[in-house]
């Protein structure tokens, strides 16, 4: 990923010939943030977003300090980024740049990139499917009993993705997300639904 260009297209003048014409940022739902420090967690990312909004995905492209958020609507997304471009961004001591994206959408394919290539550490990032009745089946009472089972669970964050269930979860040591990882990852619940377990970025 090269972080955001400006999108251009071509349009024919008399002479035939074609000229590049910078168009303006279109309305999206996605926000792009540069100079995300590497250490920063998923989770601090959608707790400094989800004020703003409803948080439907992110992506994080630790190596490159560049991340993707897509709010369900393009207001929010818009109210984000009006707020920190007067007054910076800081995480963690650095400043980060926020702008509108040209992108519509964190796609499932840059998920399933982004969980595929991130290394151990104590959040791990579940995906429930299948889900029926949300609020009752996956409160946050719900998600704590299940996930305890493995360690002691220092937070937890919902969030939708295109109607997808997803939890951030935060244990206190490296081990107990590795258990939780491998104990979770892939098994059905008594509803059917199933959960897909990675380490979060």
């Amino acid at each position: 990923m090269q972080g955001e260009k400006r999108m251009m297209n071509f349009t024919e003048q008399s002479s035939g010939k074609r000229t590049k014409v910078n168009n303006p940022t279109s309305p999206s739902r996605v926000v792009f943030l540069r100079n995300v420090p590497a250490e920063v967690t998923e989770a601090e990312i959608l707790s400094v977003c989800q004020v703003f909004g409803n948080v439907l995905g992110t992506f994080f492209v630790r190596n490159k300090g560049q991340a993707f958020v897509e709010f369900d609507n393009e207001l929010a997304a818009a109210s984000f980024v009006t707020q920190f471009q007067l007054i910076p961004l800081n995480i963690r001591g650095h400043l980060v740049s926020v702008q509108i994206s040209q992108r519509q959408t964190v796609t499932k394919a840059d998920f399933e990139k982004n969980v595929g290539t991130e290394t151990q550490n104590r959040i791990i990032l579940c995906s429930f499917t299948n889900i029926q009745n949300l609020p009752v089946a996956y409160s946050l009472d719900s998600l704590f009993s299940l996930f305890s089972r493995f360690g002691h669970c220092q937070r937890i964050v919902r969030f939708n993705n295109k109607g997808s269930f997803r939890a951030l979860v935060q244990y206190e040591t490296t081990d107990e997300s590795a258990a939780a990882r491998s104990a979770i990852d892939g098994q059905s619940l008594m509803d059917g639904t199933v959960i897909r377990v990675g380490y979060s970025s």
